[in-house]
């Protein structure tokens, strides 16, 4: 092929047009891409800034401690992990209203869907079956995740002041160790 018959071939009528001349689903695909591309940029600059607020590179490079950055990132969490690191090594602590169990497992059981309280009155009902059905799992005390609880309590029309008297009951009976870090309490064995 020559050089004119291939730039006939670019010329040729038969030769489909660019997407940007294309009428009218060119400008909507160019669009859409463009606002795509710009809600992705804004999502990376937002997790740049992140990254940055967190600074974890700090723990990397020896300037921040990983206790330090843990307490800094995790708060009062940290604080109640803590806490529960204190206990016997046989301990098994069930978390109620917490969701990140990561730093404390196997020694913890989250609640991941923020709603095991509820679950364990609808199947169990009464504080003293549900005791003893958390015994049988291993659980010799609780965390309770205080800001979790109130916060579920105001919004969350499934539960009943009934449900709320149980678990005040069913923690009554074991003893308050300490308050775990901001927001937490950690409960003893009965």
């Amino acid at each position: 092929m020559t050089s004119d018959s291939f730039q006939g071939a670019l010329a040729s009528p038969e030769r489909k047009p660019a997407l940007a001349s294309r009428p009218g689903v060119s400008r909507a695909v160019l669009g859409s891409l463009g606002i795509v591309a710009l809600i992705a940029a804004l999502l990376l600059v937002k997790q740049v800034r992140r990254w940055v607020t967190w600074n974890p590179a700090a723990v990397l490079i020896g300037e921040e401690s990983q206790p330090a950055y843990l307490t800094r990132r995790l708060g009062g969490l940290q604080l109640a992990i803590d806490g529960m690191e204190r206990l016997p090594p046989d301990s098994r602590v069930l978390m109620l209203w917490e969701p990140r169990a990561l730093y404390c497992a196997p020694r913890s059981v989250a609640d991941p869907w923020i709603d095991r309280w509820l679950l364990e009155r609808r199947l169990l009902g009464a504080p003293e079956v549900i005791r003893q059905a958390w015994g049988q799992e291993g659980v010799t005390h609780v965390l309770l995740f205080e800001t979790g609880r109130a916060f579920v309590e105001q919004l969350d029309p499934r539960y009943t002041p009934a449900d709320w008297g149980a678990l005040d009951e069913l923690l009554h009976s074991p003893r308050r160790i300490e308050a775990a870090g901001e927001g937490y309490a950690l409960y003893g064995p009965p």
